[in-house]
């Protein structure tokens, strides 16, 4: 037997990356149809009552990844639910959770829950789920 050519890929583990540099830069999206049910019942997934499993969600995930993110600066939207802090009147399929129009940045993943926590009172769950706005807008903020 004649080998004639070989090449060895070296495959990088996610370790690899990090210790390179790379960062990972989360951006979240909160479903605000109505399937998730309303905040006041105890049944909801927006139940506001201690934390609701959005909010474990959020701090689980969240916790985790800002560790690798330099400025733990992230983009938080909603979607599939009415945002009445904008003043709309419209169902919205990717709106900026922080209320700020122009930048829908928070600081940590505490900014996170605060902003979901502080504006939920303030969207009324609708739908239908269209998940493909939020993912428009994560290609528009990476480039």
């Amino acid at each position: 037997m004649i080998v004639e050519h070989v090449e060895i890929i070296e495959k990088p583990s996610f370790i690899d990356y990090l210790r390179s540099g790379w960062q990972i830069n989360l951006h979240v999206a909160i479903d605000f149809t109505a399937s998730n049910g309303e905040s006041s019942l105890v049944s909801s997934l927006h139940y506001l009552g201690e934390f609701n499993q959005y909010e474990q969600a959020i701090l689980s995930v969240g916790s985790i990844l800002e560790m690798y993110d330099q400025d733990k600066s992230f983009p938080v939207y909603g979607f599939g639910g009415l945002p009445r802090y904008f003043g709309g009147n419209q169902i919205s399929h990717c709106f900026n959770l922080n209320g700020n129009a122009m930048n829908p940045d928070v600081l940590g993943t505490q900014g996170i829950l605060h902003a979901y926590r502080t504006n939920l009172p303030n969207i009324s769950l609708s739908g239908p789920t269209y998940f493909s706005h939020f993912l428009n807008q994560v290609v528009l903020n990476v480039k």
